[in-house]
């Protein structure tokens, strides 16, 4: 019954998959591999917890590159003053 629905969706609709993309660049492209069937469980696996609960060499890393970006904004600020992101300008 999918594959009866997916077939009789235009190309340039959005992809039922929830993507949000159109169908001919997301499920209905020759080139990408067919949807996994309903129910079918991923070969991975996501596990969600704490900041407290990462190894210790992550918590590290996530520290040090948030305080890289904080020192980049800040210089930005610096240089530019304050000013709007491009893409809040855009809208």
């Amino acid at each position: 019954m999918l594959t009866e629905y997916m077939s009789n969706i235009g190309r340039n609709r959005p992809c039922p998959c929830g993507s949000g993309r159109k169908y001919k660049k997301c499920c209905g492209s020759p080139s990408t591999q067919a949807p996994a069937p309903l129910g079918q469980v991923p070969p991975f696996t996501i596990n969600i917890c704490t900041f407290q609960e990462l190894p210790g060499e992550v918590q590290q890393s996530v520290l040090q590159q948030q305080a890289q970006d904080a020192e980049k904004a800040a210089a930005r600020v610096r240089r530019y003053g304050h000013v709007r992101a491009r893409s809040l300008l855009m809208a």
